[in-house]
């Protein structure tokens, strides 16, 4: 983790003399790079490797492990913002580890550590990843003044991360086009300090926001090519399985072959870093291609397991996805009652925990299923009409919704009385359409 560290330092200041590489090569060596660093003067490493420490255990979800080093290592933080930062891991962690912050407690006692050098960005980001305890633009505002902050001060690498942070936040709102720009400008600054993980991060974020917002697929593929291009040169693999999935996801409908080969090569990466959200999605995506190639066995055999994974692993989100996929199977099998029954469960799943991109996804794949079928003729319009003119909506979903309501010479805009809310909406489709699959 301090080689990590020390590499990111020495990209930084563009000093090319780096700590010793061996102190923490692996885990169970983190408090010996940690005392090595107090004595060794270099304390202005100890924030970057927090950092590592923080990526490693969220990205494997060992929360409870990771808690407990940041709680050991906290009494070695000499300087106010290092203490300031460990305690805010230490909060995020004991949100994952299922324990609830004090939100409160936590920003009041960075306000005057870190006066005006941060305590937004420090309060902020301990709930970018898990926002469940806190409203999104909430989290955006706060960002956004301590984006201001940084600025006034001038700190470049600073503000580079917060405006990640940012398009984050952003993104989550469904802001895509605003996202983007705070990318851009994240990389634009990421490049000038010649810090190349934040490049390779800012680049697979762009690529993300190109497709939401229907860019051109070469753009897509290009940013996501040049992440994953920079991850391999720096040995960056954690960001290296996000680019791997873009490629794979803009691939799809053109080169499924080649989306297979990424998603198999994502696979072997989650597998090794032993990543289980990101197996999961490289399960997911293996089935996708098989769908896409008309193998409907192969693409339920993927799902199946896919479905046992995220159970094991608790990942509640990832199952309402799951039922989607496999509904599209029944679809294309043409056993209606049974798709109904899949969208049915992951309706449920989503509308429940307010997944927005999931329901959205739903609706569309069930707008699908209700033309194959001709059936219910002003359910298929209420929901083409809510995918047309959502704010969250796809661009390609967009897109085809508003084909398919030209088609049946219909309009749409946003004084039409006629648009649904997903509120009423989903419940409808629970106790009506969807109700007759448990029948």
């Amino acid at each position: 983790l301090l080689w990590l560290a020390g590499q990111h330092e020495a990209l930084k200041t563009k000093r090319q003399e780096v700590v010793a590489t061996e102190v923490a090569a692996r885990w169970g060596n983190v408090r010996a790079a940690w005392e090595w660093a107090v004595t060794a003067g270099q304390s202005e490493l100890l924030l970057t490797a927090l950092g590592a420490l923080y990526e490693y255990v969220t990205l494997r979800d060992r929360f409870h492990e990771g808690l407990a080093l940041v709680e050991l290592l906290l009494p070695l933080c000499e300087t106010p913002l290092a203490q300031a930062e460990a305690a805010v891991y230490q909060e995020a962690l004991r949100s994952y580890a299922g324990q609830v912050p004090d939100t409160a407690t936590l920003r009041t006692r960075h306000d005057p550590i870190l006066a005006e050098a941060g305590a937004d960005y420090l309060w902020a980001i301990s709930h970018t990843v898990n926002a469940k305890t806190l409203a999104v633009p909430e989290i955006v505002g706060a960002l956004q003044q301590a984006l201001a902050r940084f600025t006034e001060l001038g700190d470049d690498y600073y503000q580079a991360r917060t405006l990640g942070n940012l398009g984050n936040g952003l993104y989550n709102q469904g802001d895509f086009a605003a996202a983007a720009d705070a990318w851009r400008e994240g990389l634009a600054l990421f490049t000038q300090q010649e810090i190349r993980w934040g490049q390779a991060g800012m680049l697979v974020s762009l690529g993300r926001a190109a497709q939401m917002l229907g860019w051109d697929s070469a753009v897509s593929r290009d940013y996501f090519q040049r992440s994953l291009t920079i991850c391999r040169e720096i040995n960056r693999r954690t960001i290296a399985i996000v680019a791997l999935e873009g490629l794979a996801t803009a691939a799809l409908p053109t080169d499924p072959q080649a989306a297979q080969s990424h998603y198999l090569e994502m696979q072997d990466l989650a597998t090794e870093l032993a990543m289980p959200q990101q197996l999961v999605t490289s399960l997911a995506g293996l089935g996708d291609v098989a769908l896409e190639l008309g193998d409907l066995e192969r693409a339920s055999s993927y799902y199946q397991r896919n479905l046992q994974l995220a159970q094991a692993q608790g990942y509640d989100w990832l199952q309402s996805t799951v039922m989607i996929r496999l509904a599209k199977v029944a679809r294309a099998k043409g056993a209606w009652s049974q798709a109904r029954r899949y969208f049915r469960q992951a309706f449920d799943e989503a509308y429940s925990n307010q997944r927005l991109g999931t329901l959205l996804w739903g609706l569309f794949e069930l707008a699908e299923l209700l033309y194959l079928q001709e059936e219910e003729p002003e359910l298929m319009l209420a929901i083409l009409k809510l995918l047309a003119m959502h704010p969250r909506t796809i661009h390609g979903y967009r897109q085809t919704a508003q084909e398919r309501l030209a088609a049946l010479g219909e309009t749409v805009s946003v004084a039409d009385e006629a648009v649904p809310d997903l509120s009423d909406l989903v419940p409808r489709l629970m106790t009506g359409y969807l109700a007759e699959s448990e029948e």
